[in-house]
Parts: C-alpha cells; sequence; structure tokens
C-alpha cells in the first residue's frame, strides 16, 4: 500500500515503536509501517509526502478525550464563579444568585478555583455555612473533580 506520508530521519521512542525505528508511514489517516528509513520509504508514490525530521524527537498525538458531558451541559444553569476570589466577592456572588433562583431546591456554583477564599483556605463547609447555611449548597471546582458543600447540602446527602 502506497503511504499518503512518510516521516524519515526521526528518533523515535522504543515506548510506541519498535527498536530501531526512524520512520513512519502513514495512508488513510492510519499508521501503515514503523521501521528503518529505507523500509519505509518503500512504502512511497508519486503523491507521497516526506519529511525529513533531521532527527528530532517524533511523538504520537496528544489527544485529550476526556470530558465531563453532562456536567458541563449542568453548568448552564450554575453560578460560575471561575473570575471570583476572596470570601466578601464569593458571598456577594452566591447572595445575589440565591436572591435570583428562590425556587431551586439546591445552589450550585461552577468553576470554583481551589484558592478561591485564599493561597492557604480551602473551601469547606464551615466557610459556605458561613454564607447559605438554611439552603443546600455545593461549589464544583474547575476541573469538576472536587466538589465542597455546606452543612445542609451534607446532612439532606445523608453525610452528617
Amino acid at each position: 500500500m502506497t503511504a499518503d506520508l512518510i516521516i524519515v530521519n526521526a528518533r523515535v521512542r522504543a515506548i510506541f515503536a519498535p527498536k530501531g525505528t526512524t520512520a513512519i508511514a502513514v495512508a488513510g489517516g492510519r499508521i501503515l509501517a514503523l521501521g528503518p528509513d529505507e523500509a519505509i520509504r518503500a512504502h512511497a508514490g508519486t503523491t507521497t509526502h516526506v519529511i525529513d525530521a533531521d532527527g528530532r524527537e517524533l511523538l504520537p498525538g496528544f489527544i485529550e478525550s476526556h470530558l465531563h458531558l453532562f456536567m458541563g451541559g449542568a453548568t448552564l444553569t450554575m453560578l460560575n464563579l471561575g473570575p471570583t476570589f476572596g470570601f466578601e466577592a464569593t458571598r456577594d456572588a452566591l447572595l445575589g444568585f440565591a436572591a435570583a433562583n428562590p425556587g431551586d431546591d439546591i445552589l450550585f456554583g461552577y468553576a470554583v478555583n481551589y484558592v478561591i477564599f485564599g493561597e492557604n483556605r480551602r473551601p469547606d463547609r464551615h466557610l459556605l455555612d458561613a454564607i447559605v447555611a438554611d439552603r443546600p449548597l455545593c461549589l464544583l471546582s474547575t476541573d469538576l473533580h472536587c466538589a465542597w458543600a455546606n452543612t445542609r447540602a451534607l446532612e439532606l446527602a445523608g453525610i452528617l
């Protein structure tokens, strides 16, 4: 099979290629062959684009398919706290959001920086209780891998 693209004279890590690999052939967007330059050049045709890597490192593509589809959509109804820092600014934003959403069963904020309350002060239920104590409140971190809740939310979840 003829390659669409050939890269030769590359430094290729043995992690994803056999030892001694210095070239790669690609056809139809997929790897066709890996090996030494001369073996891979055999896949060249008249329309093959050949790139001389000049001894540079050749790495596989870094493709991030990690996503939070549900949470990404759910944040459309939440308070964006991404640009918010400091206790007073966070309090004011959350109280304004609570007033604007009196019927919500739980208040959610998202894009919360891990240091929203200061470098040495992580969010916890006590800080959140000082802002909103009577309604469940949950804040989601910027990466959606962490959440902080006030006491009321934790009680309703059966955690306290």
